[in-house]
């Protein structure tokens, strides 16, 4: 079983071969990338494969992880409220932010 840890936005995952994670929104070429499109991530931290471990510094050379767009959705809703005392100042604004799925196909060295 081969396992890594990768690097997805600002954000480390460990992944395995097959698994499906939530990650911040992908983009490819400055777009939102669609269902069903590939991507390939480069910036793989740790890799584990039959027991033996590679650690990168910072990147372990060669590696990438294939990934598969699932679908786009939105997380839930933040409110946030902005107060100010004694002049009756109150406002309320809403923030979701948006998540896409993905399917981990390939680890490869």
């Amino acid at each position: 079983m081969k396992l890594a840890v990768i690097k997805v936005g600002k954000s480390q995952y460990p992944v395995k071969e097959g698994e499906e994670l939530l990650v911040d929104r992908l983009k490819k070429d400055n777009k939102p990338v669609k269902k069903g499109d590939k991507v390939e991530i480069e910036e793989v931290f740790l890799l584990s494969q039959e027991g033996k471990v590679k650690v990168g510094r910072p990147k372990v050379k060669g590696a990438k992880v294939s990934l598969k767009v699932i679908e786009e959705s939105r997380g839930k809703k933040i409110r946030v409220a902005i107060y100010k005392a004694k002049s009756r100042y109150r406002k309320t604004k809403g923030f979701r932010s948006i998540h896409t799925k993905v399917k981990v196909e390939k680890i490869s060295t």
